[in-house]
């Protein structure tokens, strides 16, 4: 037998804590940008190299200030880019380990309650959340 679709949910279920697991959530993060630091810093290790290497190259006698300047230039870049990719994916993954944490939250509060003798109740989670399959067999119990 064919379910009649379901209604479009409702904003009901905003988001009313952005950390609720925050040892996972922590942990999540930390992991992400941990890896996100150390490939920025490869990635500076490596420019500083490049731009030693063309100098013992090309120099001949004295400093050069073109490379100089592109030693400057390429710190600042690194410097700027890394700024704005550590806020992105920290974001990022807040965003993510919510959509994580905030299903499983939400059964734990209610299987609390439950055993605590209070009656069970449907558990609804927020459209983009993961884990829907849990949603549905949860309530068909």
């Amino acid at each position: 037998m064919a379910q009649a679709p379901r209604p479009p949910r409702q904003n009901v279920y905003k988001r009313k804590e952005m950390m609720v697991n925050p040892r996972v959530q922590y942990t999540l993060m930390a992991t992400f940008l941990l890896a996100m630091i150390i490939l920025i810093a490869v990635c500076y290790i490596t420019s500083l190299y490049l731009v030693e290497s063309i100098r013992e190259q090309v120099m001949t006698d004295g400093p050069s200030p073109i490379l100089d300047q592109l030693k400057d230039n390429l710190v600042l870049i690194l410097a700027v880019t890394a700024a704005i990719l550590i806020t992105g994916v920290g974001s990022w993954i807040l965003i993510v380990s919510h959509r994580i944490a905030g299903p499983i939250f939400g059964l734990v509060k209610i299987m609390q309650e439950m055993a605590q003798g209070a009656p069970g109740r449907k558990v609804h989670f927020r459209r983009g959340d993961f884990f829907p399959e849990l949603e549905q067999s949860f309530n068909q119990l």
